[in-house]
């Protein structure tokens, strides 16, 4: 029967040998870890199916679900960041439009159309981020789908075992 220790080491080597190249840009930031946590939990499930070994992997899941809660509110706090920055940005660009353009805008909305183009770079990182914070979300929840399987395994296993005596 294979340690907490070891499984826990297996996922986590799996998980890094998958993160070793460092990503150039920040879509590839992503993709990388996005892929990490796809191979997580299918490491995980895999593990499933070996019903000895559930009440040990009840320990190394419990781990990931906090390592994914740990990094999803890091991601979360970038996302606040970079939200907020993106909020002076247009402020500045606001006030410069406003007071020192040559053109001068007929409307709002045309105003608003120019910064947008003019911080599009910004925006593009801010709702990548944001789509990554959702992915994050919907892998914890994953997760807990796992912990809620391995239960409810661990019970019909139990009820099994009692009606063969």
């Amino acid at each position: 029967m294979e340690s907490i220790q070891t499984q826990q080491s297996m996922v986590s080597e799996q998980s890094a040998s998958e993160v070793q190249e460092k990503p150039k840009t920040f879509e590839e930031y992503i993709e990388v870890h996005q892929e990490r946590w796809n191979g997580i939990l299918h490491t995980l499930n895999e593990k499933m199916k070996n019903i000895n070994t559930l009440p040990d992997l009840l320990n190394v899941i419990y781990c990931q679900r906090q390592d994914a809660v740990d990094y999803y509110h890091t991601m979360l706090n970038k996302l606040t960041k970079r939200e907020k920055e993106y909020k002076q940005a247009y402020a500045v660009e606001y006030n410069k439009m406003k007071t020192n353009a040559q053109i001068r805008y007929s409307t709002e909305a045309a105003i608003n159309a120019q910064i947008e183009a003019n911080l599009a770079d910004m925006i593009y990182i801010t709702n990548l981020l944001d789509n990554h914070t959702r992915y994050m979300q919907d892998t914890i929840k994953s997760i807990d789908n796992l912990i809620y399987g391995i239960n409810n395994r661990l019970r019909v296993e139990e009820l099994m075992e009692g009606v063969k005596k």
